[in-house]
């Protein structure tokens, strides 16, 4: 993630599997292009395990762009976007526009 964002912006572990991406000056439509590209080169990685095998990963992203209220209420609000994207299948980018 940290490769395909720039500068500027900031990649954060928030904890287990979830991470938190802070991207400025990006209108709706060019975050969901930025992050539907982070999901296809996640999605296109092949994880090789100690057996030979390999497994294929997805993600799921949840994505704000409103700016409404504090940083913490925007977090909120792409994790429940986030949740939306797993109930929806798993593997997309859900946002709010």
């Amino acid at each position: 993630m940290n490769k395909r964002m720039r500068e500027t912006d900031l990649v954060a572990r928030l904890g287990g599997e979830e991470f938190c991406i802070l991207t400025t000056n990006k209108g709706p439509g060019q975050a969901v292009a930025v992050f539907e590209d982070i999901r296809r080169q996640i999605e296109a990685l092949q994880v090789n395990i100690d057996d030979g095998q390999s497994l294929s990963v997805t993600i799921s992203l949840g994505v704000t762009s409103t700016l409404d209220g504090s940083l913490e209420d925007m977090v909120k609000r792409a994790d429940e976007l986030l949740y939306q994207a797993k109930e929806e299948g798993r593997n997309r980018v859900i946002i709010d526009q």
